[in-house]
């Protein structure tokens, strides 16, 4: 997976375990509610399912299996964004250098440039490579119907 959809599955694994907590059993969303979702997630993940009615077992199981999940994407984001970094930095370590320019950005203009950075001499050709450019031939006109 991509980093940007890691990202995307691991707040969608975030705001599961938010509304959990909102609707778990008292005992279990009195000593979550209203701490950061780094402390709900470890306090979730180091959870026991003991002894206690069906309802709130099953809620403790599945927010353990949900946080212990959005820890091991949080580890994987790091990891791919150290990758990405060191690979941007090997590629063009001047692209990096440039102020608000960080690993990601440098990254999808490494990938558009390809091997064949000349490609991008002005705006209007990187423009035409993202398929942004305005062009005679694209430019909408008025349909005729009979």
């Amino acid at each position: 997976m991509t980093a940007a959809v890691v990202r995307r599955v691991d707040s969608n694994h975030g705001n599961q375990i938010r509304d959990l907590i909102v609707s778990a059993p008292q005992q279990l969303r009195e000593p979550l509610s209203g701490l950061r979702l780094e402390i709900q997630v470890a306090r979730c993940a180091a959870s026991r399912p003991g002894s206690g009615e069906q309802v709130e077992q099953a809620t403790k199981r599945s927010l353990r299996h949900l946080a212990r999940r959005h820890q091991a994407l949080s580890a994987e984001i790091a990891e791919l964004d150290r990758d990405i970094d060191e690979l941007c930095a090997a590629a063009n370590p001047a692209l990096l250098a440039v102020d608000g320019v960080g690993p990601e950005v440098a990254s999808m203009l490494l990938v558009a440039a390809g091997d064949n950075p000349d490609r991008m001499r002005h705006e209007a050709a990187f423009a035409a490579l993202c398929g942004a450019s305005r062009s005679k031939h694209l430019r909408a006109r008025p349909c005729v119907t009979d």
